[in-house]
């Protein structure tokens, strides 16, 4: 019977310094992280390499750079050799482990590093927009709720004649509750409002977006597809723009 701590998501830290290093087989580069994992069974030490640079030494993984960016949020700068002089000795991270085989033997590896709580990408507040538009939709409806006593108005607010309307221009939001839609407003498959205008987004919209189509499915299982959306447009997501992002929604499909 194996040792090895189950496949999991461990507590862990850093336990040294990250160091780059370069394959022995090849001119890909990574950074060698020392971890050390809280695991129900206590600590156990091991090492992640997060590659940067591929085989051939030009192309660069952009998840790998994002990753890092979320994970040691200090490291601000295009120097790579950066991260050797941090202190990440304070940094909470969660260690997405598996078990794989090597030589023979069955060893506990690090399929994805996360800061703590998950992988989130950072929030952004939502677009003037957006906003805008969403009270527009949702002020009638909460009205006709009531203020919150219990009780309804004594007559119900109309909605203004757009609300509805057009239900391109006035889509279910992203983060809508677990009630289904109303029947009369249906998905467009384009995701595009009227006038050519397209539809935009924030890079924490559609990572969760993305979450809720794939539910009861590990971020480190759904992560890889996100943000190909997204290389396909800019490999830097830090420069998309809102409406990138909204390209990026349509192609994941949410």
């Amino acid at each position: 019977m194996s040792n090895l701590p189950p496949p999991g998501i461990y507590p862990a830290k850093t336990n040294g310094q990250i160091l780059v290093q370069k394959s022995q087989s090849s001119d890909a580069h990574y950074w060698r992280v020392p971890l050390t994992l809280d695991t129900p069974d206590g600590p156990v030490n091991l090492i992640c390499n997060i590659n940067f640079l591929g085989k051939d030494g030009e192309t660069i993984q952009t998840k790998s750079i994002d990753r890092m960016r979320l994970c040691f949020p200090d490291w601000t700068s295009v120097d790579v050799f950066e991260v050797e002089s941090l202190d990440t000795s304070a940094v909470e991270l969660d260690a997405d482990c598996d078990h794989e085989e090597y030589e023979g033997k069955m060893k506990l590896v690090v399929k994805w590093l996360n800061p703590r709580g998950g992988g989130m990408p950072q929030a952004d507040p939502m677009e003037a927009g957006a906003r805008k538009n969403l009270l527009n939709r949702l002020t009638s409806k909460l009205k006709a709720i009531g203020s919150g006593t219990g009780k309804k108005p004594a007559q119900a607010v109309s909605k203004p004649a757009a609300d509805d309307s057009n239900p391109e221009l006035n889509p279910e939001p992203e983060m809508a509750s677990d009630s289904p839609p109303p029947r009369n407003v249906a998905k467009p498959a384009s995701r595009k409002t009227a006038g050519g205008v397209k539809r935009t987004a924030t890079r924490e919209e559609v990572w969760v977006a993305w979450k809720k189509k794939n539910p009861g499915k590990k971020d480190a299982d759904i992560a890889a597809p996100y943000y190909d959306a997204a290389d396909a447009i800019d490999a830097d997501h830090d420069k998309l723009t809102p409406a990138q992002w909204g390209e990026v929604a349509d192609k994941l499909g949410v």
